[in-house]
């Protein structure tokens, strides 16, 4: 009991009960919460014995929040991590508790939140030079971070995803946040278009408007990403997507820069729908 260890063989304790349910070697269903419960009140304890304990009191408070989780109490598994990623924000636990508490405010159908949570992380995640974490390596990060940028997508949220893209770098490469963003935006411009057609004639010329401003977005945010490939064998593709985006906004005369450098390379794969395209923007 007077162990100065103790807190942390308690947090040890929770972990291994909790492992035991999430692996199945418990009943994982509403009925049988015991084995949750039973995890919860060792880091408490472990809390409770020494609060500013450096390794035991964030990792307690982070494997509240699984176990919270785990169990389907969504509400309480986000309340948690919210506090644990404040309280411990500089720690491994804390910022692991940033990105679970993301993805459990998209549970919640939360996006803004959620988004909200997600920048907090990665700026608290620093540079991946210097990022080390043992929960969670910077490549398992990374996969979160852009499956919350596609839930995002996939909530029609396309405002929040492009939001999202400024604060990835430099946890993500940057010509991979502009990919994303560009994807984003042309997702966007997509889901307006379909919007126009389901809308009385009147109010369709405002949905086209922005749908078209979009493409043209997502064919600047190509056109950057073809100067940053411009050595790799991805640049003839980004300059493909940039002129067909823009050519969808109708800024037919950077379409046809677009196309033009594409045909000039020696990339063959998209040649014929390029020409079809160029021959559609000159016509225009």
């Amino acid at each position: 009991e007077s162990s100065t260890l103790r807190p942390e063989v308690l947090v040890m304790h929770g972990r291994r009960i909790l492992t035991e349910a999430e692996q199945g070697k418990v009943p994982n269903n509403t009925a049988s919460q015991g084995p949750y419960r039973t995890a919860i009140e060792s880091f408490n304890r472990a809390i409770a014995l020494a609060p500013h304990h450096p390794r035991a009191a964030p990792q307690a408070a982070f494997f509240i929040g699984r176990a919270l989780r785990q169990s389907g109490k969504t509400t309480a598994a986000r309340d948690q991590f919210t506090t644990a990623a404040t309280r411990h924000y500089d720690t491994p636990e804390g910022i692991l508790s940033g990105l679970e508490a993301a993805e459990v405010m998209l549970d919640l159908d939360q996006p803004e939140a959620a988004q909200q949570s997600l920048v907090q992380t990665i700026r608290r995640a620093g540079p991946p030079a210097q990022y080390a974490n043992r929960w969670v390596s910077l490549d398992e990060l990374r996969e979160r971070i852009e499956a919350i940028n596609t839930r995002l997508l996939a909530a029609h949220r396309y405002d929040l995803a492009v939001q999202l893209c400024f604060a990835l770098p430099p946890m993500l490469p940057e010509d991979r946040a502009l990919q994303l963003r560009a994807i984003a935006h042309e997702q966007w411009a997509q889901h307006l278009a379909h919007q126009a057609e389901q809308t009385p004639a009147g109010e369709r010329g405002a949905l086209r408007s922005r749908s078209r401003r979009h493409f043209r977005q997502a064919g600047v945010d190509c056109a950057r990403l073809a100067r940053l490939h411009y050595t790799q064998r991805r640049y003839p593709n980004d300059l493909w997507q940039s002129g067909r985006n823009f050519a969808r906004g109708r800024d037919f005369q950077s379409a046809i820069t677009l196309l033009r450098a594409y045909l000039d390379s020696e990339a063959d794969n998209q040649r014929p729908l390029v020409m079809v395209t160029l021959g559609q923007a000159l016509l225009s």
